[in-house]
C-alpha cells in the first residue's frame, strides 16, 4: 500500500516541517512504523474472528478507516502555518497530526496482516497459489523501487529554509503527500471492494439483483 511508503519514507520530514524536535522524531518515528501497526494487527485479527467472520469484509472496513485518516491528515496540512517566518505549524497542530498518523498506521498495519488470507476466501487453486502470491508481490513491492523517487523529485522543489538555516519541506509539499496517500486509500479501498464482491458473488462485476435469476435458472435447465 502506497499510503504506508508515504509514511514510513516521509512521516518524519512531515512531522519535522509541522515543528517537531529532531531530538524527538527517532522515537516517534519508531512508534508509528513499528509500534502502532502491530496494536493494529491484533485488532485485525480479533474483529475477523468475532465479529466480521471473514478477511475480506475486515479489509473493507478497515479501508475505510485509512481514507477517513487520510482525509484528516489532508485537512491537517491545509492549514495556514502559525509562524510562516520558520514554517513550523502551532504545537496542537503538529501533536494532532502525529496522533493521525498513528490512527493511519494503526489500519494499514490492520490491513497489511490479513490480506493474504484472502488468497483462502478466493479459493485459489492450491496448484498455483505460489505463482498467485509471487505475482501479487511483485505488482505490489515494486513501489519499494520508484516511490520514493517519484515522491523525492516532486516535492523536493518546496525544501526552503528558515531564519535559522534549518531546511524543511514547505506547506506545498505536506500537500502533495497527503493527496498522493488519500488517492492511494482510495484506490486500495476499490480494490478490496472487488475482492469482497469476488468472495460474496464469484465475480467481481455480477450485478447481485441478477445472482437469484442466474440461481434459478441453473436449477431449471441444470447448468
Amino acid at each position: 500500500m502506497n499510503v504506508y511508503q508515504t509514511i514510513a519514507n516521509f512521516g518524519t520530514n512531515i512531522l519535522e516541517s509541522l515543528g517537531l524536535e529532531a531530538a524527538l522524531s527517532p522515537t516517534l518515528s519508531n512508534t508509528y512504523i513499528y509500534g502502532i501497526p502491530v496494536l493494529g494487527a491484533i485488532f485485525s485479527g480479533l474483529i475477523t474472528k468475532k465479529l466480521t467472520k471473514s478477511t475480506a469484509k475486515s479489509l473493507i472496513v478497515q479501508a475505510l478507516f485509512v481514507i477517513l485518516g487520510t482525509l484528516a491528515f489532508l485537512v491537517i496540512t491545509l492549514a495556514s502555518p502559525a509562524k510562516p517566518e520558520t514554517g513550523a505549524f502551532n504545537q496542537a497542530t503538529l501533536w494532532i497530526a502525529f496522533v493521525v498518523i498513528c490512527f493511519i498506521m494503526f489500519f494499514i498495519g490492520a490491513n497489511r496482516s490479513i490480506f493474504w488470507s484472502t488468497i483462502t476466501e478466493l479459493k485459489v487453486n492450491k496448484e498455483i497459489v505460489g505463482l498467485a502470491v509471487g505475482f501479487i508481490s511483485i505488482i505490489g513491492f515494486s513501489k519499494d523501487v520508484w516511490l520514493s523517487p517519484l515522491l523525492t523529485g516532486t516535492t523536493n522543489q518546496f525544501i526552503v529554509k528558515n531564519s535559522q538555516g534549518t531546511s524543511f519541506y514547505s506547506q506545498q509539499a505536506l500537500v502533495a503527500w497527503a493527496i498522493f496517500a488519500l488517492i492511494n486509500a482510495c484506490l486500495a479501498l476499490l480494490v478490496t471492494y472487488m475482492i469482497v464482491r469476488k468472495v460474496k458473488y464469484g465475480k467481481v462485476w455480477v450485478n447481485p439483483k441478477f445472482k437469484k435469476v442466474f440461481a434459478l435458472g441453473e436449477q431449471q435447465y441444470g447448468h
